[in-house]
């Protein structure tokens, strides 16, 4: 397993992987958050709810743009936004399932923890599957849960400790650089890390599943 997690975390933090989606995930991810992370709930309750969907739907392009070139293994994504209606299509679905989703995740987690846990788990897919297939909440939950049977767990646990090392050196800055130069750095690496590496876990499993259904 640690081979695995070593290898995911090298993977993610590759020059192939920064060429192909640094751009997009700076101006999609990295400077949405950025900003609403120094906008106050106090200071202007319109404008923090603005940069919060502004935020969130960033967030979404930049993950639906990320699982599908992985799907494609495709590097060179210069002409990404020639078809803006099926990008729109793709990103809303992710959204959308992610978001209902999400709820149930929280149902669970306030419910002892674990149930959530195991939602977890099991909709692990559900991003994959949305951009894929474009399938409704319901099917989509179905499927994911299917393929989460597969290997479920180990994966889930692949992805928890890729990201918790790779976590590491940069948390221990907080200890040794100001409350600006970490935050800057915190906001820039731990979204990175946390949309890559499971997409990177996940994603040959997925492809392998969906092979054999054909």
């Amino acid at each position: 397993m640690f081979n695995f997690c070593a290898n995911i975390i090298w993977q993610s933090l590759s020059i192939k992987l920064i060429r192909a989606f640094g751009f997009y995930y700076l101006f999609f991810e990295f400077l949405p958050a950025f900003i609403f992370q120094f906008q106050s709930l106090k200071s202007n309750f319109f404008i923090w709810i603005i940069l919060f969907l502004f935020s969130s739907v960033g967030s979404v392009i930049y993950e639906t743009i990320f699982i599908e070139n992985m799907r494609l293994e495709n590097y060179f994504i210069g002409s990404l936004l020639r078809d803006k209606k099926k990008r729109i299509k793709k990103t809303w679905i992710i959204f959308r399932n992610n978001f209902i989703a999400n709820i149930f995740i929280f149902l669970g987690l306030i419910l002892f923890i674990y149930p959530g846990v195991v939602l977890i788990k099991r909709y692990q897919y559900v991003s994959l599957i949305s951009e894929d297939l474009l399938l409704g909440p319901i099917k989509t939950f179905k499927l994911s849960r299917k393929i989460s049977e597969e290997k479920g767990w180990h994966l889930f646990n692949i992805w928890f400790l890729s990201s918790l090392v790779a976590s590491l050196p940069v948390a221990f800055l907080n200890l040794i650089t100001s409350d600006l130069v970490y935050n800057i750095i915190s906001a820039l690496y731990f979204p990175w890390i946390r949309y890559n590496t499971r997409v990177l876990v996940l994603m040959p499993i997925y492809k392998e599943y969906m092979k054999k259904g054909e």
